[in-house]
Order: C-alpha cells, then sequence, then structure tokens
C-alpha cells in the first residue's frame, strides 16, 4: 500500500513509502522508501534512537524520543502515529503505529 510520512504538524511530507503491516507483530510496519525526503536533523534522530535502544540506554532514549516526536511523524493515508521509527538497510524504515512499551501498547507516548 502506498502513503505517505509526513508532519502532523506541519504537513511537510517526509517521505513517500509502499507499506507491508508484518503479519506477526502488532502493530509493526516495514517500509520501502520511494521517495526519501529526510531532513537531516530527523535521521540523525532516528539514528541515535536506535543506537540507544539497541544499547539499552534508557535514560537518555527520553529525550531523544522527546525531540523526534516533536515532528509528529505519521502515516497520511492511514491516519496513524509512527513510534519507534529505525532505518533498516538501504531504503527500509520500519515503526510501530501504537507506542511499544513493557506493558503492552499505548496510543501515544
Amino acid at each position: 500500500m502506498k502513503d505517505f510520512i509526513i508532519s502532523g504538524k506541519s504537513g511537510e511530507v517526509y517521505a513517500e513509502v509502499e507499506l507491508h503491516k508484518d503479519e506477526t507483530i502488532e502493530y509493526f510496519y516495514i517500509a520501502h522508501i520511494v521517495k526519501d525526503r529526510f531532513p537531516d536533523v530527523i535521521v540523525k534522530l532516528i539514528v541515535e534512537h536506535d543506537e540507544l535502544v539497541r544499547g539499552f540506554s534508557m535514560i537518555l532514549l527520553d529525550d531523544v524520543e522527546e525531540k523526534l516526536y516533536e515532528y509528529d511523524m505519521r502515516l497520511q493515508f492511514l491516519n496513524k502515529k509512527i513510534f519507534s521509527p529505525c532505518f533498516k538497510m538501504d531504503k527500509i524504515i520500519t515503526f510501530y503505529t501504537k507506542y511499544p512499551t513493557g506493558n503492552g501498547f499505548m496510543d501515544d507516548y
């Protein structure tokens, strides 16, 4: 399914994507980036977020998440927020449409 990752605040388009819902993980999507327009600041925050998650640096993660979520990234057509984005390989981004926690999923962070 084609969709766009946009800012819910400004409407700015960050990427055109081809979405694939993961059937084994709840609220998890894998998206092929067709057109990449992510600003460098967002790319850096996504990469830093992923590094902190993999390093279990949860104290530092809160600050990065706060900055990242100021951009209010969401899917335009599905009208769902994007949480825990992560770049995988070339032109692939993964994310959740609900905020993952140790106690399940939440609608917001």
